[in-house]
């Protein structure tokens, strides 16, 4: 089975510089009431950056109102605009 990795992709992707991690808040009001902690990869497989999930956490009195999906649908639309492929969290 053939990789789908252009050739030269980790050269085109790779860069030292830059945050170790990344975080997103979701505020209820002027109040945090969660955060999604992130940082990039690199899919040898796709040939491609991502994003990784290391952490989300929503306050319990405030799960139910949706905040982690739209912290999720946020960490997508970063990883599509960086040119990634894969946004994962493994378990």
């Amino acid at each position: 089975m053939k990789s789908p990795r252009p050739k030269n992709s980790l050269s085109m992707f790779y860069s030292v510089n830059g945050p170790a991690a990344e975080v997103l808040l979701a505020f209820e009001g002027k109040s945090p009431v969660g955060f999604a902690v992130f940082f990039h990869n690199f899919s040898t497989w796709f040939g491609r950056p991502g994003l990784y999930l290391e952490d989300l956490f929503v306050k319990p009195e405030k799960r139910g109102k949706s905040y982690s999906r739209a912290l999720l649908v946020e960490l997508a639309k970063i990883t599509r605009d960086r040119g990634g492929k894969t946004a994962e969290k493994l378990t």
